[in-house]
This record gives structure tokens, sequence and C-alpha cells, in this order.
């Protein structure tokens, strides 16, 4: 019978799933007045993809149709109509515990309130993890990788006594921080495992994993946490790379942010600028030289590439399959770009320019020169036309009695035409008269 005022604690698992821990239900008579209530909040916790929960099993198959019939600290299964029980091995825990809230157990990953066993000490020896860290002792600065991660640090943590009392907090606090449930911890640089916390120290770089994972060994970008991050430089202020194809002068090169951590080695940059270049797989970049002294790059000399020093290259030359390298001048066009984009006003170039670029520096100001803005020249006041008029010439007495005399026919003949009009319109009349 279960009590109405203590209730009862089940935990349920979806028909099937061996994947998802249990979903912890507290059962009450004051919450749940029939077993139909009981089995649509089951419906609503478990999140089913489609349909809702109509029966209840055992782990063993046994059906439940009453409350009266669910047991503390048991677990069930609930199945969906139109479905039959799948008996499986279901994540039940080796030693019933309380439960608390985990990290990535939920449905996409959230935090869930689910059944987990008791602490269980990793290392046999549980002395081991006392005495590391007291609440006045100075904590550890540590670099923590997910299993795998090769790209770039996932955590920098410092452990202390609140964070890690014991080894087992430890893991705790990492499932929360990650939202899934670590359960080992590995050292980066040799992979072994650790079991304690006297087996940690300052600066230390740690790969956590789930309980099943094994290590991946791979290389991982190992940083000093001890470092301050101004003298740290290497690891936070990213370089960039020009790259020029082998034997074209005339490419302007492409630009690429180098990090050791994006290209831990050189293959995985080749690789990259194979599909960046747009270059055929039969024709792949196979070998990357420098620009300043040819020299080829290999892995282990590849840390000049990744250098934010001034004096380090930043300019390389990619070469393509057995083609030979061209140690020539690239990207030759550069000075035209900088013409342009330059002001009139700037002072002649120094000595150590270019000829090409002094003379088309040159040229640009003689053209300036050549079309200078004339300025304008104050116009001359006019003087008053004096009253009296001037005595005309006889050409021009000539020309005035032909205009005259031109005027004079142009009236006559427009006279004549309205005399002429003006009887026809008469005669019109007249007709009209005589046939009426």
């Amino acid at each position: 019978m279960i009590d109405e005022q203590k209730g009862i604690k089940v935990y349920l698992f979806r028909n099937g799933d061996t994947f998802t821990p249990a979903k912890r239900i507290v059962v009450s008579t004051r919450v749940f007045k029939n077993y139909e209530q009981f089995l649509h909040r089951a419906s609503q916790d478990l999140s089913l993809l489609h349909g809702a929960i109509r029966h209840l099993y055992t782990l063993s198959g046994g059906e439940v149709t009453s409350l009266a019939q669910l047991k503390d600290g048991h677990s069930y299964v609930g199945v969906a109509s139109g479905e039959s029980f799948k008996q499986v091995a279901y994540k039940v825990p080796e030693e019933p515990g309380a439960s608390r809230l985990v990290a990535g157990t939920g449905l996409g990953g959230g935090i869930a309130l689910v059944k987990m066993p008791e602490l269980r000490k990793v290392v046999k020896d549980a002395k081991d993890d006392e005495g590391v860290f007291t609440s006045t002792s100075k904590g550890y600065r540590v670099v923590v990788f997910l299993n795998g991660n090769t790209k770039c640090p996932d955590l920098n943590i410092v452990l202390n006594y609140r964070t890690c009392k014991n080894f087992e907090r430890l893991l705790t606090t990492l499932s929360t921080i990650f939202q899934r449930r670590i359960r080992r911890l590995y050292d980066a640089e040799s992979y072994a495992r650790l079991t304690s916390l006297a087996q940690l120290h300052d600066g230390h770089n740690l790969v956590a994993g789930g309980e099943f994972d094994p290590i991946m060994k791979v290389a991982y970008p190992l940083v000093n946490p001890l470092i301050p991050k101004e003298k740290n430089h290497a690891h936070h202020v990213p370089k960039v790379a020009t790259f020029y194809l082998n034997g074209d002068p005339y490419y302007r090169g492409y630009q690429l942010t180098v990090k050791r951590a994006r290209f831990p080695n050189l293959q995985v940059l080749m690789d990259h600028l194979t599909q960046a270049l747009d270059l055929t797989l039969a024709y792949r970049v196979t070998r990357i030289h420098r620009l300043d002294n040819g020299h080829k790059l290999t892995d282990e000399t590849l840390d000049p590439l990744f250098s934010p020093l001034p004096s380090a290259p930043s300019k390389f030359v990619v070469v393509c399959g057995d083609d030979v390298f061209y140690n020539i001048e690239y990207d030759v066009n550069a000075h035209q770009h900088l013409i342009l984009g330059a002001n009139t006003d700037d002072p002649e170039p120094s000595p150590t320019t270019k000829p090409h670029t002094r003379r088309l520096v040159k040229r640009s100001k003689v053209k300036e020169i050549k079309s200078p803005v004339k300025p304008k020249t104050p116009a001359a006041p006019k003087t008053p036309a004096s009253k009296t008029p001037a005595a005309k010439t006889p050409a021009a007495a000539h020309s005035d009695t032909a205009k005259k005399g031109s005027t004079g026919t142009k009236q006559d003949s427009k006279n004549s035409k309205q005399a002429n009009s003006k009887a026809n319109l008469q005669q019109q009349r007249k007709r009209r008269r005589d046939r009426r």
C-alpha cells in the first residue's frame, strides 16, 4: 500500500531505449488519484516520439495494472499503445542510491533527475584523495580536453577544495560543465588513466571521457595554463600567412589564418590548401616552400609558420605534384595596387623604390600639371554708348536700301493674294444665289 504522506519512488524506462537513463517519479495517492493519471504523467516525463504510455511492465516482463503493484525503488518500462514489451539490457544502477541531477541525461542533452548508484570509489585506497586540497591550500590550474578533440582546449579550470574534495566530486563537476556524464580522466601526454587526486599536478593537461569510452591517442594541442596570456602569445594571437601558386607571378596570393590547433601537422595544412585553391586530387599540394629563402617546410620546421614575431616568414609558395619550385618574384602587380590607393600629395618615393614604380608616380604627377585650372580674369568695364548715331558708310547705306526693297516686294505679294481670295469668295456666293 502506498503511503499517502511519504509516497514511493519508481524509475521508468522508455520501451527498448538502452541509452537514456531512467526517469524518477514520486508516486503518492495525493498526486495520482488513479492509475490513468499516473500513466498520463509518465507519458509526459518520458517524452515519447509518438503515442502515449498505456501499459507498464517490470524488467522481467510482468505487467502492472494498478498503483498498488508498484514497489519503492523498483524500475519499470513504459510501453505505448500498439507496441509490445522489449526485454533488453536497460541501464539499471548496480547499487541503489540517492537520485540527483546529472548533466547530459535529459532529452536533448539537458539536465535530468535520474537514479544513479551511490558514489563508488574509483581507487581502492581512499586515503589518496584525503588531504590533497584544504580550505586554505592553493588550487591547481589544469586544462581539460574532451576525448578525441584535437582543435582546442575545451576547459580551463581551477581545482580547489570547493570543486574537488575528492575524485568523485571532480568527475561530477566536469559532468555538470560539459553537459555529459564524465567517468574517466586521462593524461593528455602519456594517455595514462588517472584514478586519484594525488596523480594531478598544477598545469596538468587532462582528457575527459565517458564510462565506456577508451582513450583516443591523438595529438592534443597541449597548453601551459601557468603562463600568463600576454606571454603565451603563440596560443592567443593568430597569424595570417600568404600562399602563392608555384610559377604564377600574377597571382595575388591566398591569405589564411594559421594556428597550431587548426593545423597540427603539415599534411592537414596541405589538404586544406588543396581544397581552398580548387585543385584537383590528381594535382594536389605536395610541398610548401618559404619565399624568403626557398626552404621546404616539414613537420619539424613548422614552427616559423605559426610564429607571430615580425621576423618570422609570412609568405610561402605551394608546389603541386612533382613540379620544380620556382623561386621568382610573386605578386608583381602589388605596386599598382599601392599606387592606386596612394594619395597624390605624397612626397617623392625614396631612392630604394623600384625604378618602374618611380616612373609611374612621376607620370601621374605630370598629367596633373598639364591640365592646370586657369584663373578667371576680371572682365573689362563696359563704356556707355554715345546717344548721337554714328555716320554710316556707303556700303552700309546700300545694304539698308536693299533690305527695304525686299521687304516692300513681300508686302505687295501678300496684299495681292488677299485681294484674289476675296474676289473668289464673292464669285462663289454669287453662284449660290443664282442656283437658288
